[in-house]
């Protein structure tokens, strides 16, 4: 009753057309759920355009994007929600759903899931980490181990959002170690961030999951943005 309560003082809405959700809907309406650009779980196309970003930089074993991102389009409004709105059951429903839509193919592939982290004062700041909830999500259907405490983000970087590909990367270079090394040796890993631009992020921590042991690191995201 207080449920019903809430709703009606508030109801949800869709976060991508505001529409009025009805009963059995979360977060997205039945029918932008259904135009959601999700990457093909063969990952044909988005595969090929993400390993392309880090060919000669860092060896990936997978690349699992799980939607296209455009400027302006419905997977922006959706990140925006997930980092700026508080909006972190968002984040893991899509996990659950990326876990479901790759689980044919990639649940018995890695042996732990690690979100990027955010440094400490920005997990303060926002109260939780958009990354983990969504590796959370995938956690759930695959059944596979998550370690939020394997990696350190020991440096505070600022927004990637309006720099240069070069400038990404010096951002965040040096800014990731392995906390316990042991934890990671010998494990195939898959490294899981919000959004993907350049991969100046994740080719940082992965570097350092290699270095620290790591049997091979794959990547996957939320989101895989269009290239400038």
């Amino acid at each position: 009753m207080w449920k019903d309560f809430v709703n009606l003082l508030f109801p949800e809405v869709c976060v991508t057309c505001q529409t009025l959700l009805v009963e059995g809907e979360r977060h997205l309406c039945l029918s932008c759920s259904a135009k959601l650009p999700i990457i093909s779980a063969d990952c044909s196309e988005g595969y090929q355009d993400l390993m392309q970003r880090f060919w000669g930089r860092v060896p990936l074993s997978h690349a699992l994007p799980f939607l296209h991102m455009t400027r302006k389009g419905s997977v922006q409004k959706i990140i925006h929600q997930i980092k700026y709105k508080g909006n972190k059951d968002l984040a893991f429903t899509l996990g659950s759903w990326a876990g479901g839509t790759f689980s044919e193919m990639y649940a018995n592939q890695f042996d732990q899931l690690i979100p990027v982290p955010l440094h400490p004062k920005k997990l303060k700041l926002r109260g939780y980490n958009q990354s983990e909830e969504f590796a959370k999500g995938i956690s759930l259907i695959w059944s596979c181990p998550l370690s939020s405490t394997a990696v350190e983000r020991v440096h505070f970087t600022e927004t990637q959002t309006k720099k240069s590909k070069y400038d990404r990367w010096l951002n965040v270079e040096e800014v990731f170690r392995v906390a316990n090394p042991g934890e990671v040796q010998n494990q195939r890993i898959l490294l899981i961030d919000d959004v993907i631009t350049t991969g100046a992020t994740l080719e940082a921590c992965a570097e350092q999951l290699l270095q620290a042991g790591a049997k091979s690191v794959g990547v996957g995201s939320i989101a895989l943005a269009a290239k400038n």
